[in-house]
């Protein structure tokens, strides 16, 4: 038998695909499917956005993933969150975060997270985007980051071999 990525016994991740506005860049960013960044001079911080993906049980639950999250951006330091979303994306269910915190370095963040569980057979996938503006430009940034988590799209791939 021969094992075979993407194959049957081991799936592609799911397919993703998000616009990105004029001003923004692809960026090869280890750990990750993709990421994106905004091209900017003198500021303290870049704007970015992150898709990582991980392989889960079929059993696992995106509420899991979400009450980590919640854990991590609750201890960031004077974080701030939004009320949680949930919601329906082509079929999928997703949930969003957004938060604020602030960085020594950087100062005032803010973080925006969708998370959608692509179900698959044996298995589930979460993929997980996430996208940071902080510094002096984060009223500036906001509306190009909303325009480009609003594009999101999340597939499954389905494999046909064996």
């Amino acid at each position: 038998m021969q094992l075979e990525f993407p194959g049957t016994y081991a799936p592609a991740p799911p397919a993703v695909s998000i616009v990105l506005p004029d001003d923004w860049r692809p960026l090869i960013a280890p750990g990750s499917l993709m990421a994106a960044v905004k091209q900017t001079v003198g500021s303290t911080f870049v704007a970015n956005v992150i898709v990582t993906w991980v392989r889960e049980s079929v059993e696992f639950r995106l509420d899991e993933a979400a009450a980590a999250l919640d854990a991590e951006l609750r201890a960031q330091p004077e974080a701030a969150m939004l009320e949680p979303v949930e919601a329906e994306f082509d079929g999928l269910r997703g949930v969003g975060r957004a938060a604020a915190f602030n960085q020594p370095d950087v100062g005032a963040v803010a973080q925006f997270h969708i998370m959608f569980l692509v179900p698959g057979e044996g298995l589930s996938d979460l993929v997980h985007v996430t996208s940071t503006l902080g510094g002096d430009r984060v009223d500036q940034d906001f509306p190009e980051v909303r325009q480009i988590l609003r594009s999101v799209e999340v597939r499954p791939v389905t494999s046909t071999s064996r």
